[in-house]
């Protein structure tokens, strides 16, 4: 009885609501009293404010869900809302009883020893003197609290009081703090397990002991239940793939003997250590035994890992995937032997059907033109379903940047489809995401020193939308949607100001090639104290793959370079009698050959980048030459945090001018922003900038003439110290002349530093210390060099 007394009584409050709703639907609104919550008639600025963003109106119908939604909208401008609805008159009267949102009076904090009231204010962010939003306090708190367990305090409670005045309408927030113990971790301890264990865990681990380090720059070394949590499950999955399927794992806090600091003690009972017994398969009739045998890891007797289970199964997916099997379904079975830790795994193979594409379907594009996502699709219609090339697919698709998410997969076609049943529409599912970007940066440099500027980037542009008629008809968004790069940099510095517009045309005409424009105008004031190289110009390029790893590349450039004096120009210093035919026009085209392997495009760590690159210039303008590039990088993995980077430049120019003096030599031909130097941030470090190589003997500061032969070799060892952070020791040696094809002297130098990677995809923050092995003269050293290059 009591039960069924239980059931019916909310059955009967639901029915009772109901009906109230039910009769109030429909009935008109007599009448809209509005009252302040102290009891009195709320203000008549505040009536009419709430009168004018009604939806329900007196002498119309009452809908509850009108009605709903202007709580909804009066919810977000007052503190309170109290509505009440009655029967007048044949009529319904509804009364919103309103609380006006207080001012905030004062902010206080209680209990907080180690944090400042005034740290804990600006990460509040909340002002006195303001009307108190309870949401946007309720979101401030959290931060507060996070805030606290970002810098290690674990065990932090954190509470408040809002004490309102209702003569004043006003609050006084007292936020409570108990901060507990300080989460900075001293030392990890590792209780049972082996040497060689505890490097490959704590490489695994989220946390980490605290340094300067990692708790300056990247906001490491504290405890975190989460990071705790993570680092279990990675100390469990690290024992039971080593065949200790029965392993526990238990992390504790100790204190240190250092007051605010903690330890932590990582323990295992790990048990019996488990081995694969017979591995066997059934089911394979497209793969003979032996290709399947290769699929699977375990081995008879190997020890036991449920990680090469997964694998193996990963890897027959993969393969039967490749051949249109993309339905195959292969299940594993373990069976433990009753008397020894034992694993028997037998793995049963249902191939299903092979399948072919059907329909290409995409959704979720609102902007984006369709073809530019299929350009990036691998699969086409009628081709066996690749499941491999499905996963590339939706990776290049994530890789262009222009969707915030998508999904690619195979969909059973329609019943109205004229294809059969050995068939399978792609699916293409994306959401947009924002794809510009408008930023300044700073920088500082040894070569420019002070710098700064601002860019604009669109990565997905639409150039038709700068026609008039395209502008008229879609607005800003006709800007956006063809797949096109557009970017325009403006820099300014000390002594150098550039402004780059580019922009660039994947898939030109539906087809491989990639054409793009290039406009710039360059100063460049480092070369010497008297005088700035400024230039104009432009070049257009297109590009195309010819596999995975090779792009062939052709160019045209235009560009016209000039003296300025900055102040009065001596015509007869021997530095510009040497230059003044330096000037003038330049008309190039080229053509290039890249190989890339490396295995990220802006952190490699592995592969090969090499590029060559021969251009001649003389098809029109005023100078001559032939110029060729061979450039190399390498990088190879070296220990488990580690990679060498090795790198070889040539560089060559052939004037085809004959000097009017030839007691200078051919070089004086070459404009002066074409020419070679080394020395400075990357080549030959530990150097001044442009300081190696031929220089004006006339001059009393031996300012830099350039050269046309370079020869530029480097080794460098980089070691990962945190996720954004890589110590480095390097070795370079280079060498320029003002003979062709001809190096001279060889200067070299070695030195260390570090790389900040300040912020995701922009140039680390560089510090280092070079040292000239062989300097001719202490002008020309400048150990400390630094690079830095991040947007804000």
């Amino acid at each position: 009885m009591v039960r069924l007394l239980s059931f019916l009584i909310p059955l009967m409050f639901l029915s009772v609501v109901s009906a109230d709703v039910v009769l109030y639907e429909n009935q008109k609104v007599q009448s809209i009293v509005i009252e302040s919550g102290d009891g009195n008639q709320a203000p008549r600025r505040v009536e009419e404010s709430i009168r004018n963003r009604l939806r329900t109106r007196e002498g119309f119908p009452f809908s509850q869900i009108t009605f709903d939604d202007d709580l909804k909208s009066l919810a977000q401008d007052f503190d309170w809302v109290e509505p009440k609805v009655e029967f007048v008159n044949n009529g319904l009267e509804l009364t919103l009883i309103v609380w006006e949102k207080p001012i905030i009076r004062s902010i206080s904090f209680k209990g907080n020893k180690c944090i400042k009231d005034s740290t804990l204010l600006g990460e509040l962010d909340i002002c006195t003197a303001v009307q108190f939003d309870r949401n946007a306090f309720m979101k401030a708190f959290r931060k507060l609290k996070t805030y606290y367990v970002k810098l290690g305090y674990f065990e932090v409670d954190v509470s408040y009081n809002i004490n309102r005045d209702p003569s004043s309408n006003e609050v006084d927030l007292e936020i409570c703090i108990r901060e507990g113990r300080s989460g900075r971790i001293k030392q990890i301890f590792f209780s049972g397990f082996e040497g060689c264990e505890e490097e490959d865990i704590l490489e695994l681990m989220v946390t980490k002991e605290w340094n300067i380090v990692t708790g300056v720059f990247g906001n490491g070394g504290f405890y975190n239940e989460d990071m705790i949590a993570y680092d279990q499950y990675q100390v469990v999955n690290y024992l039971q793939n080593r065949g200790y399927a029965d392993a526990r794992v238990k992390l504790e806090v100790v204190p240190a003997s250092r007051p605010n600091w903690i330890n932590v003690c990582i323990s295992t009972d790990r048990g019996e250590r488990y081995r694969f017994g017979k591995v066997s398969f059934q089911g394979n009739c497209i793969y003979p035994d032996d290709v399947i045998e290769k699929l699977i890891q375990p081995e008879d007797g190997a020890i036991f890992s449920p990680e090469a289970v997964r694998d193996s199964i990963k890897n027959l997916q993969d393969a039967y995937g490749l051949k249109g099997h993309i339905e195959a379904v292969i299940d594993d079975d373990l069976n433990l032997h009753a008397d020894e830790p034992v694993y028997d795994v037998h793995f049963t193979i249902e191939e299903g059907a092979p399948f072919r594409v059907g329909l290409i379907k995409i959704f979720g594009n609102t902007y984006t033109e369709n073809r530019v996502i299929l350009h990036e699709t691998l699969l086409r219609p009628g081709e066996l379903f690749n499941m491999l090339k499905l996963r590339y697919t939706e990776e290049r698709l994530r890789n262009i940047g222009y969707f915030k998410r998508v999904n690619v997969y195979g969909v059973r076609v329609s019943q109205e489809s004229c294809l059969g049943e050995n068939y399978r529409d792609l699916h293409i599912e994306v959401e947009e995401g924002p794809t510009g970007n408008l930023g300044a940066f700073v920088g500082l440099s040894s070569s420019n020193d002070l710098f700064g500027g601002f860019n604009i980037t669109e990565k997905n542009f639409r150039i038709e939308g700068l026609l008039p008629w395209s502008f008229k008809k879609y607005g800003w968004s006709g800007f956006k949607g063809a797949g096109e790069y557009a970017h325009f940099t403006a820099t300014f510095g000390q002594k150098n100001n550039n402004y780059v517009l580019s922009w660039t045309k994947p898939y030109f005409m539906d087809s491989l090639w990639a054409v793009g424009i290039d406009l710039d105008r360059n100063a460049n004031g480092a070369l010497s104290k008297k005088y700035d190289v400024v230039s104009y110009g432009g070049s257009v390029f297109a590009k195309r793959p010819i596999n995975a790893f090779v792009i062939a590349g052709l160019h045209y450039r235009l560009k016209n370079s000039v003296l300025h004096g900055r102040d009065k120009l001596d015509k007869k210093d021997p530095e510009f009698d040497q230059l003044k035919g330096t000037q003038g026009l330049v008309s190039a085209a080229g053509l290039s050959l890249s190989y890339n392997t490396t295995n990220h495009p802006l952190r490699p760590t592995d592969g090969v980048n090499s590029k060559v690159e021969a251009e001649v210039s003389g098809l029109g303008g005023e100078r001559h030459f032939g110029s060729l590039a061979y450039l190399n990088s390498i990088y190879h993995p070296f220990g488990s945090k580690g990679y060498i980077r090795l790198k070889a430049d040539f560089k060559f120019i052939q004037p085809f001018d004959k000097s009017e003096q030839p007691h200078i030599g051919n070089w004086s031909t070459i404009p002066q922003d074409d020419r070679f130097f080394l020395g400075g941030d990357y080549l030959v470090r530990g150097y001044r900038p442009f300081a190696l190589g031929p220089k004006f003997k006339d001059r009393k500061d031996d300012a830099p003439k350039g050269g046309i032969s370079l020869g530029f070799l480097s080794i460098e060892y980089d070691w990962q110290l945190f996720s954004r952070a890589e110590l480095f020791l390097f070795s370079d040696a280079g060498s320029v002349s003002d003979h062709a094809w001809k190096l001279s002297q060889l200067y070299c130098s070695v030195g260390y530093g570090v790389k900040l990677y300040l912020l995701e995809g922009t140039p680390p923050l560089v510090l280092g210390m070079g040292y000239p092995l062989n300097a001719k003269n202490n002008g020309d050293v400048k150990r400390f060099f630094i690079s830095l290059g991040a947007k804000f």
